[in-house]
């Protein structure tokens, strides 16, 4: 192999590598908080209220009151994130919310997405 070819299959990598990247976010990691309002609001928000999604929902708890102290006394969001996760997986027997009304990764961008907009104007 000469040298001149070198530069070039390493650029040619590179450039392979690089359009890959966007591939791979297909089984993310990261929360996507646009997905996670979206399925809050369709799914969630005729139960609950959430002053930043919108929503007036009366059957639910008011997630803004229901975490608006225990924020101002130093619970992080990724508490609240966890606290949300969990009861949309399991929620409370004597709750009307159906168990895992969102699943898998939907379930951690909407509890994301509430950790990140509950209390907050």
């Amino acid at each position: 192999m000469s040298l001149a070819r070198t530069p070039f299959s390493l650029l040619a990598a590179l450039a392979v590598a690089l359009l890959a990247l966007p591939l791979a976010a297909c089984g993310r990691d990261e929360n996507d908080l646009s997905n996670g309002k979206a399925l809050f609001t369709e799914r969630c928000g005729s139960c609950h209220i959430l002053g930043r999604a919108g929503t007036q929902g009366r059957t639910g708890p008011d997630l803004d009151t229901a975490f608006r102290a225990a924020l101002a006394s130093g619970m992080d969001r990724e508490t609240v994130e966890g606290i949300v996760h969990d009861q949309i997986l399991y929620p409370r027997k004597s709750s009307a919310m159906p168990p895992q009304l969102v699943k898998d990764q939907n379930a951690q961008d909407v509890a994301a997405y509430v950790a990140f907009a509950t209390a907050r104007p």
